[in-house]
């Protein structure tokens, strides 16, 4: 069922909602997550410092406590692990409720056939008191996701390694199709980067390790930040009548940026990583040499792959920048 679009007025009258989008995922041949399973107590009040034993004590998975723990916190919430007996694992994310997180859920929602992370989403309201007196509401989202290996900020596969042309290979068609799909569907997504692309590894017989990638950071969707933006004002500014155009070019240019991170990683520490990872961060004192790392990268053929992203990044720095 959709998450109903409210104004800001009318949210603070809701007790609590939730936002879910079920389905199957199998990695492995193993089937681990059903999110309609997912329940809590209805008079459980949490917040993102919430002691995490009553975590423990209010949420369950097919009517089994969830026992959790913590993770390392993410940029923008707590992170938190929970698994119940004879079920599968999660990652949980605990955030300040704002209506922007609440559309980009809703976008993330209609966009599951773009390889999106599943995800249930619970929004919970708090009653502040002070001195005894209602002191105003918080709200708060708790969003469980399938538990993954990892984010691709872990992942480097720009040595020579015998199975790293497979694996860039995998990674850019992930990459692409995303895009594609997002793209098709009127989204965008500016902060495209290692750590919002998360992974899962399994084995086939006679066939080196696979990987499954997802898309993670749901609520970055349609967001207008950029960690690696295309010009400095794309950081957290694209006001004005080519918002749109803009930001279709921020996402563009932001999954090339990415894909060079990951292809390039390994292939010469030091070097091409550094280039890519430090000199395209926005505040970065060298942002205004991208377009002679570029060149660089080009010229110097890591790999297919880095080459031709290189080369697309390249072409939206001349016309956006440089012409």
């Amino acid at each position: 069922m959709p998450f109903k679009r409210q104004r800001e007025e009318d949210v603070v009258e809701d007790v609590i909602r939730t936002l879910n989008y079920s389905e199957e995922v199998v990695s492995g041949g193993n089937s681990v997550l059903d999110l309609e399973k997912i329940k809590h107590r209805s008079d459980f009040g949490f917040t993102p410092s919430t002691p995490i034993g009553d975590f423990s004590r209010n949420f369950f998975y097919d009517g089994q406590p969830i026992m959790f723990e913590e993770l390392e916190g993410g940029a923008y919430g707590r992170v938190l692990s929970g698994v119940a007996k004879n079920g599968p694992r999660f990652t949980i994310k605990l955030q300040d409720y704002d209506l922007k997180k609440q559309r980009s859920l809703e976008v993330a929602q209609a966009l599951q056939k773009c390889n999106l992370v599943s995800f249930k989403s619970f929004r919970n309201r708090i009653e502040m008191t002070l001195n005894g007196k209602r002191a105003g509401v918080k709200m708060v989202l708790a969003t469980f996701m399938e538990h993954l290996d990892g984010d691709c900020s872990q992942l480097g596969f720009g040595s020579r390694s015998e199975n790293n042309p497979l694996y860039r290979r995998g990674f850019v068609t992930f990459m692409d199709n995303l895009r594609s799909c997002l793209e098709e569907n009127g989204a965008s997504f500016c902060d495209m980067k290692p750590g919002n692309v998360g992974y899962k590894k399994f084995e086939q017989r006679g066939r080196p390790d696979q990987f499954q990638f997802t898309l993670i950071d749901l609520d970055g969707i349609n967001d207008d930040i950029a960690t690696y933006p295309l010009i400095a004002r794309f950081a957290n500014n694209y006001e004005g009548p080519q918002k749109s155009e803009d930001m279709k070019a921020q996402t563009e240019y932001a999954f090339e940026i990415t894909k060079l991170i990951v292809c390039l990683k390994g292939v010469a520490p030091g070097d091409p990583e550094t280039r890519v990872a430090s000199r395209f961060y926005y505040e970065s004192k060298l942002f205004g040499r991208r377009a002679s790392d570029l060149d660089y990268i080009i010229r110097m053929q890591f790999n297919e792959e880095a080459t031709a992203a290189a080369t697309r990044a390249k072409s939206l720095l001349e016309r956006y920048v440089l012409g």
